[in-house]
């Protein structure tokens, strides 16, 4: 199988959407290899912790996805943050990438599911949902869950509350809805 020059990775996917200025900074590059070798190994849990503004949001949250869906269009990728408005934010992106680059690998969105926060692979049944913290995920299974800054601040990260509401969300409604290798990257 040949692979497209763009699809060799999150990195090269970046650099081409983004006409060269997306730059492969080292660590980009030591990111990029995370998600990577977070992909391929079953169940694996990854965590990206870089300071604010070093670009860990772009690439595990929208080109990190996008690159695995351009690839493995079955894909189920679920995506949680701090609010549903800033989560569907990210698959809009990664909606907008898929639709560029799916000639490349054959991949269509199906066009009645086109919402920025919720959509579906044409033929494979793969595709994206994003919800923010507290919402629901029912009968949305994962073969991928990403969660970015499920903590909104500083005052959020403080509270007891709000932790222990971020805890039970994850453990009742994300993380039961895991495949049986799915892998979670937390950003």
């Amino acid at each position: 199988e040949r692979l497209c020059p763009h699809l060799v990775s999150p990195a090269t996917l970046a650099h081409a959407d983004t006409n060269g200025k997306w730059k492969p900074a080292k660590h980009l590059i030591a990111m990029t290899r995370a998600l990577v070798e977070a992909w391929y190994t079953p169940n694996s849990r990854t965590a990206l912790i870089v300071p604010f503004q070093h670009g860990k949001s772009v690439l595990g949250s929208v080109y990190f996805p996008a690159w695995v869906l351009l690839r493995w269009p079955e894909t189920r990728v679920a995506l949680g943050s701090y609010e549903e408005g800033f989560a569907s934010s990210f698959g809009a992106k990664v909606r907008d990438i898929v639709n560029r680059f799916g000639e490349f690998s054959g991949v269509k969105i199906r066009d009645d599911t086109n919402a920025k926060g919720e959509w579906v692979i044409d033929g494979y049944g793969g595709g994206m949902v994003c919800k923010g913290r507290g919402g629901a995920l029912t009968g949305r299974p994962a073969d991928l869950l990403i969660l970015d800054d499920l903590i909104k601040n500083a005052e959020e990260a403080q509270s007891t509350a709000i932790l222990d509401g971020i805890w039970d969300w994850y453990c009742t409604v994300a993380y039961s809805r895991l495949g049986p290798t799915a892998p979670i990257v937390a950003i």
